[in-house]
This record gives C-alpha cells, sequence and structure tokens, in this order.
C-alpha cells in the first residue's frame, strides 16, 4: 500500500475529499487503501450523512449534485438528481482499485462489527502492517 487515507468524520464532504485524493492517487499508479474509524464507522453502521454547516444549504448541495454529473465517477444520486450518493462514489472508487478498512480499535470501542460488502475489518496485527507499509498516510 502506498498510501493509507484514514477518514474519522461522519461528515459526507469529507468522504468526498477522501475519494477525491485516492481516485486520484490511484490514477498516479498508486495503490490507495481508505481507513474508517471514529465517526466514520457510525455511518457505516447506517447512520445518515451529514453535511458541513456551510455546504447544507438546498442551492449548495443542487450546485454539488449538478456539477457531480460531470464527474469522471459519477456521484450524483440515481433516484434524485438534485442530490449526492456518496455511497455511488464509493462503489465508483472501489471499481476503479481503492480498497477501504475499519480500523479494530475503534470497531470494538464503538461495537460495530457488521460493515457493508466491500469494506473490510482489519485485525491489529494487519493494522500495523498497513501503517507501517505505507509511504504515505494521510487523516481527513
Amino acid at each position: 500500500m502506498n498510501i493509507l487515507i484514514t477518514v474519522r468524520s461522519g461528515l459526507a464532504n469529507a468522504w468526498i475529499s477522501s475519494l477525491f485524493i485516492a481516485l486520484d492517487e490511484v490514477g498516479k499508479g498508486n495503490q490507495v487503501g481508505i481507513m474508517f474509524t471514529e465517526e466514520a464507522l457510525k455511518v457505516l453502521s447506517g447512520e445518515p450523512f451529514a453535511w458541513s454547516p456551510l455546504l447544507r444549504d438546498r442551492q449548495t448541495i443542487s450546485t454539488m449534485a449538478r456539477n457531480a454529473a460531470e464527474a469522471a465517477i459519477k456521484f450524483q444520486s440515481s433516484q434524485d438528481r438534485r442530490q449526492i450518493d456518496v455511497w455511488r462514489f464509493v462503489d465508483g472508487a472501489r471499481e476503479k482499485g481503492v480498497h477501504f478498512y475499519v480500523c479494530p480499535n475503534w470497531s470494538k470501542l464503538l461495537g460495530i462489527s457488521e460493515f457493508p460488502e466491500g469494506v473490510r475489518l482489519l485485525s491489529q496485527e494487519e493494522l500495523s502492517q498497513t501503517m507501517d507499509s505505507a509511504a504515505r498516510i494521510l487523516y481527513l
């Protein structure tokens, strides 16, 4: 793994930022993993995404959805074109080669053990190996 991106936030905009970075790096030939911790695990377990206060108004979300229609990986909602579907973006990133992991420590702390398909819970040993082998670790 060349790059490991740690996503701590449950904010949709933080997830989107990490996915943009991951896809850019995959496009450069790097192996990229995204590891979810903290609030992000609540989203993985079914809690809804939130948006940062300055991004949650209807006009801004509508603008983002319109612009998302032009993205290389589609993440405009297929049900409601006025919305952003972050899960569609995650699926598109996975298809491009981004790997998705769960931090075992936060999984245990929060008592969350079931995750969406394609998101793998690391063992403590795998977490150590993944972090040791990463050339860069980014925290978002």
